[in-house]
């Protein structure tokens, strides 16, 4: 580690890993552009009346659209031409637009009211159209998630004031969550993706670490130098062992400590427990690229091997979606015995859950990464005896 540059990269590029993705991955969307084409009442922020808490049977859309408006979600517009809306959402000006007929008010009441033999318009006109850009998952889950929560906050609320029992605008179904596990102040997806994101970049900088000093030093003869003064190959792999431990340490310190430090990502069980996670990766990392060094004998090759695993590891481990949906069950199989797989669940669990030791998915993580190391360890040994006779 003669190259302090490269030293300084690589205890730095993990802070800036982790803090890009914190602040660019899986936040809220804001500032959506959004159309409203209101027939009931054409130019809405001229004639709706101020909001108030009576329960009135006229302007619904105006109470409905003012619980729309309270998010940061949508930056709306108003507009008189719905042709013209479809238009703007073909150009792709706006990513949606909502389209409210001119009897809202009386067919909605009717239709909460009087639920039984609905004719047809009147099941039309209390419909709220929405028309949504199709192009992004993403943008389009958020912008379903926001419409439809202000739609129940709306409908809670006139419930309410109306002195109707709330209870009539749940649905039938009611999804019991973790309550004591249950985060206010963190994206569902960002909580979910965080625990990958650290494993494999504590994983992957510690085996380009690791890989690329190997190479450098045998390119300039230092380990031929040191056969010559009698030092033995097990003596050489253990010194990189503990001259990139050092490094790894403060890569673990600082991507654990910017967790729950600097962007509070919460976490419910032992910190111990997940810095034993993160370290163990890193070592695994560590040992993965002093593998694929003794193997390969320059850069190039390290480097073209090393990309051609990250992509499949990657792709295959779960960080950034489920592997339940993979296609077969083999290969679902195949991805929990990859070395990260298991690990990036086992620190979701122990984050999310609070889980311990005394779960499988939390000895599975670690016992798959502990196996992945021993593997990595033994055939790096084999490989550098074979080649140093």
């Amino acid at each position: 580690m003669r190259n302090p540059s490269v030293l300084i990269m690589m205890i730095f590029l993990p802070i800036i890993m982790v803090v890009t993705f914190c602040l660019a991955f899986g936040n809220e969307a804001y500032d959506i552009p959004f159309v409203i084409v209101n027939d009931e009442l054409p130019y809405m922020s001229d004639h709706c009346p101020p909001y108030n808490e009576e329960c009135e049977l006229t302007n619904i859309s105006c109470r409905m659209l003012h619980h729309l408006s309270t998010k940061d979600t949508f930056a709306f517009r108003d507009s008189t031409d719905i042709k013209k809306a479809a238009s703007q959402l073909n150009q792709g000006t706006i990513l949606g637009y909502i389209y409210i007929h001119a009897n809202f008010s009386d067919a909605f009441f009717k239709r909460l009211l009087q639920p039984v033999d609905l004719d047809l318009d009147t099941i039309n006109q209390s419909t709220i159209q929405v028309h949504l850009s199709q192009h992004s998952f993403p943008l389009k889950s958020v912008m379903q998630k926001s419409l439809i929560e202000g739609y129940f906050d709306f409908l809670e609320d006139l419930l309410e004031i109306c002195e109707v029992s709330e209870e009539l605008a749940d649905l039938p179904i009611k999804i019991i969550d973790e309550p004591q596990f249950y985060s206010d102040n963190l994206p569902a997806i960002q909580e979910f993706l965080a625990p990958g994101v650290f494993v494999l970049t504590v994983f992957f900088l510690a085996n380009v670490l690791s890989g690329e000093f190997f190479i450098e030093e045998r390119l300039d003869g230092t380990h031929e130098r040191s056969r010559i003064a009698g030092v033995q190959t097990m003596e050489i792999l253990i010194s990189y062992a503990v001259t990139n431990l050092g490094v790894l340490i403060v890569q673990t310190i600082s991507v654990t400590g910017l967790i729950n430090g600097a962007f509070q990502v919460p976490y419910y069980g032992s910190f111990g427990l997940l810095f034993l996670i993160t370290f163990m990766q890193g070592y695994c990392g560590m040992s993965y690229g002093l593998m694929l060094a003794s193997v390969f004998t320059d850069h190039a090759q390290f480097n073209h091997m090393m990309l051609f695993t990250i992509l499949p590891v990657t792709f295959l481990s779960g960080v950034w979606w489920t592997p339940y949906s993979m296609g077969s069950g083999f290969l679902r199989q195949f991805s929990n015995l990859l070395p990260n797989t298991m690990a990036a669940q086992a620190m979701r669990d122990v984050m999310t859950r609070g889980w311990d030791l005394s779960y499988t998915s939390v000895q599975m993580g670690i016992g798959i990464t502990l196996i992945w190391s021993l593997l990595c360890n033994v055939l790096t040994l084999m490989v550098v005896k074979i080649k140093s006779k």
